[in-house]
């Protein structure tokens, strides 16, 4: 809404079901026998990525979690996602809908949606049902999506004067 100049008409946000988790149907069942031998042997295997002169690493941690999430429930990534998508739908506009990845307190790496708004950048996360300014989550944000792109990730500057919005060098 906010790239069709509609930003101002947001009074507030709903939060969206989660998503099921795919991993076991659509990565297992694809695996090469170099991919399956790799998993086995390392623990993980590799994949070029498109947007990344790094490769994706996909581990077995992944395979085996994909196997416990029954219909309905997935990661907080499934659960950002598909808020984003649902969003999408309703007319937001894909440069407000940030993927954006976190550290929690405890160190643990986290994904959660950065919706973007004339009021400021609100966070949708599974593990809180409310939705905040990103100020008063509890997080260190670490890299999101960038807006014009979102196939390209952007650093997020953590020093105390710099917003979410803003990009690090």
């Amino acid at each position: 809404m906010r790239g069709r100049g509609e930003g101002e008409r947001v009074a507030g946000l709903v939060l969206i079901a989660p998503a099921p988790d795919f991993t076991a149907e659509l990565i297992e069942p694809n695996l090469t026998e170099g991919e399956k031998a790799s998993l086995f042997e390392r623990g993980y295997f590799e994949e070029p990525s498109e947007y990344s002169p790094e490769p994706n690493i996909f581990t077995r941690a992944l395979i085996e979690d994909g196997r416990h999430y029954p219909n309905g429930r997935g990661d907080c990534e499934d659960f950002a996602l598909e808020k984003r998508r649902r969003l999408m739908q309703k007319g937001f506009s894909a440069g407000d809908l940030l993927m954006t990845v976190v550290r929690k307190p405890d160190g643990e790496g986290h994904a959660v949606l950065t919706v973007r708004t004339a009021q400021g950048d609100f966070i949708l996360d599974n593990l809180d049902g409310g939705v905040k300014l990103w100020t008063q989550t509890p997080y260190r944000f670490l890299k999101r999506q960038a807006t014009n792109h979102s196939g390209h990730w952007v650093t997020i500057d953590n020093s105390a004067e710099v917003l979410v919005g803003s990009v690090g060098q």
